[in-house]
């Protein structure tokens, strides 16, 4: 239940406060009061688009601010999931602050949130019935959206459509290796070539290197073998001079005698030790370097030809080696493809026949479930038309069988014969603005028992009627009220009498602006505000007659 809101800064709104009533609450107001500010302010309350155009001239930002209290478990999991702390004893409390360059922040309980976790909160605490229901009601297409609300059928249609979705992508994968056919075959020699040009080379990920190592130890050989043969003579000696390894063991011997008369030395004796080890491998290592033998070993016609090769397949297929890799092993799998695109193609086919069957399972279910409830909710509306001063009317659900859609395999469309007689009719063909607004009220009450909402703001949808039929829409809203708070946006009296809390809004000169102020009415205050509504700008004794006589039998209801 909507209890509270605050309203600041959004058009002529400039600082309403607003406490709402449970049951049935209506709200009236001359033309450009404020009521479409009023719906726009709760519509940004729950998660719809902003925008700075919303932000009251001179003002650098506006907010709407709502608390609403609610038992649904489904909310409080959406809450959890998101980290949002509440209370189950305490309102929730929703704001959307809109800042004048369009941006917008949202705060659930003081915290920042998004947009869409606002929105999917309250797609589950209020609704909004407004014109575009009347263009909603009058296309087709969203006939299907009204019965299957009814039907309870949103799991078993999201597995169809999910099924319906499947089929597609793999039907146009189908018809794409059809098509591909004839190109794949020509295109089979050449992968083949170039698979066979990289695979035959026998590259190694690292062999560049290893490679191009090769040629400058064969290009810097004399090199190599001078300074390695002078290295090996400063470590080992000749017959001109003591190395470093003679000198190295000639401290070892020295400190060896030293660590027999002070123990301190052996620590570093130690060190020394392990030094002259590490100066054995190094020996040995030189050793290596300096044997000719295997410098003379390397053949650099080959090298140069290998590089040459490496640097040609290069050029085409990749800038290293493992790139090359990489490139033959995708053409590779696409070889394979084509190779087996028979088998594959016929693997596709039977994955699509499977799919179709377990799609044609689910339309069945589908169809079937809608049959059945088509036949109640024709039932259940022309109950609530006959309450609405409807009783000759009869309201039909047709369901035509058709090819696969993404909504099923039956086009669906609400049918009324509004007088005894008549031949049913698309409801967009004979429905008058009275019997439409009407209709959707029908259809709106016998959806509400399925719908878990706890609010239902309804924005005119007395357009088009008066006198009998108003009443009847009024003590329909009404008993609506008895489960749910239900808020309706009047121009009628008849209407306005019903309901068990009525508010007023209306504008007025503040500071040399115009400002829109909501204020609930008392007793005295709803009697002066019907009878203006029924008599416009002069208010006469017989229209407040009138007003009590209405308000009295709309207490009573």
């Amino acid at each position: 239940m909507l209890c509270s809101l605050h309203i600041e800064n959004i058009a002529i709104m400039d600082n309403v406060d607003i406490q709402f009533e449970p049951g049935f609450c209506v709200l009236t107001g001359e033309t450009g009061a404020g009521k479409s500010i009023l719906i726009d302010s709760i519509n940004l309350l729950t998660g719809e688009r902003s925008s700075k155009d919303f932000v009251r001239t001179g003002c650098d930002k506006a907010l709407v601010e709502g608390a609403i209290f609610t038992s649904d478990a489904s909310i409080f999991k959406i809450l959890d999931e998101a980290g949002i702390e509440y209370s189950k004893e305490d309102p929730l409390i929703l704001s959307r602050e809109i800042s004048k360059d369009g941006r917008s922040v949202v705060r659930i309980n003081g915290r920042i949130s998004t947009t869409a976790i606002l929105k999917s909160l309250c797609s589950g605490l209020i609704n909004i019935h407004g014109q575009h229901d009347n263009q909603s009601i009058l296309n087709a297409a969203f006939h299907g959206t009204f019965l299957d609300a009814f039907a309870g059928v949103s799991q078993l249609l999201s597995e169809y459509r999910a099924l319906y979705k499947s089929v597609q992508e793999t039907e146009a994968e189908l018809e794409k290796r059809k098509e591909a056919h004839d190109l794949n075959l020509q295109k089979k020699d050449f992968l083949s070539y170039q698979v066979q040009e990289i695979t035959d080379a026998q590259l190694l990920p690292d062999e560049e290197d290893v490679l191009y190592e090769q040629r400058q130890r064969f290009l810097n050989s004399e090199t190599i073998l001078t300074s390695a043969n002078e290295c090996y003579t400063a470590l080992c000696g000749d017959e001109n001079a003591s190395g470093a390894l003679d000198l190295m063991e000639s401290a070892l011997a020295a400190l060896s005698n030293l660590t027999r008369y002070d123990s301190r030395a052996a620590e570093t004796y130690e060190k020394l030790q392990n030094m002259k080890y590490d100066l054995d491998d190094a020996i040995s290592h030189i050793r290596d370097l300096k044997d000719a033998s295997e410098l003379e070993e390397i053949d650099i016609n080959a090298i140069e030809s290998r590089l040459d090769q490496i640097s040609r397949l290069k050029r085409k297929y990749g800038d290293t080696i493992p790139q090359i890799l990489e490139k033959c092993a995708k053409m590779q799998q696409e070889l394979f493809g084509i190779e087996n695109a028979d088998y594959l193609e016929a693997q596709l086919t039977k994955e699509l026949k499977e799919k179709k069957k377990l799609l044609q399972e689910k339309a069945d279910a589908l169809s079937q479930q809608r049959t059945k409830y088509a036949s109640k909710l024709e039932t259940a509306v022309m109950k609530e038309l006959n309450d609405l001063d409807m009783q000759n009317t009869k309201f039909a659900v047709s369901l035509t069988p058709c090819a696969f859609t993404p909504t099923g395999q039956e086009k669906i469309e609400f049918l009324i014969a509004p007088n005894k007689g008549e031949a049913l009719k698309p409801l967009v063909k004979i429905a008058s603005g009275g019997e439409l607004s009407r209709v959707i009220l029908a259809l709106k009450a016998v959806l509400a028992e399925a719908d878990p909402v706890s609010t239902m703001i309804f924005d005119e949808v007395d357009t088009g009627v008066s006198g009998r039929a108003a009443q009847k829409i009024a003590e329909k809203l009404k008993k609506l009220a008895a489960t749910k708070q239900i808020f309706v946006i009047t121009h009628l009296a008849q209407v306005a009498a019903f309901a068990t809390a009525h508010y007023r809004i209306a504008k007025e000169e503040k500071n040399g602006k115009t400002v829109s102020n909501v204020t609930m009415l008392d007793h005295d205050g709803r009697i002066l505000e019907l009878a203006r509504i029924m008599s416009g700008v002069q208010i006469t004794d017989r229209s407040m007659e009138a007003a009590k006589e209405l308000l009295q039998i709309g207490e009573q209801a």
